[in-house]
C-alpha cells in the first residue's frame, strides 16, 4: 500500500480527489443557500430588518449575519 502512495502520479490522483471534494461542497453550499436565503428575506421583511444573509456564499459562514 505505501508504495502506492509513492508512485509518480499519486499526487495528481490527490488533487483531483481535492478538487472534487471541493466542488461537491460548493455545489452543496449553493444548494443551501437558495433554500434558506428566501426564508431570510422573509424574516427580513417580517422584522423591518434593512438586509438579512443566513449564509455568506464566498466565505462560507454560517452564521446568521444582520445588517442594518
Amino acid at each position: 500500500m505505501d508504495a502506492e502512495r509513492w508512485r509518480d502520479d499519486w499526487g495528481l490522483l490527490a488533487l483531483a480527489a481535492a478538487d472534487r471534494v471541493e466542488l461537491a461542497l460548493g455545489a452543496h453550499m449553493d444548494e443551501l443557500y437558495s433554500l434558506m436565503q428566501p426564508h431570510a428575506e422573509a424574516f427580513q421583511r417580517a422584522c423591518g430588518i434593512d438586509q438579512v444573509k443566513v449564509i455568506d456564499r464566498h466565505v462560507g459562514n454560517t452564521n446568521a449575519t444582520f445588517y442594518g
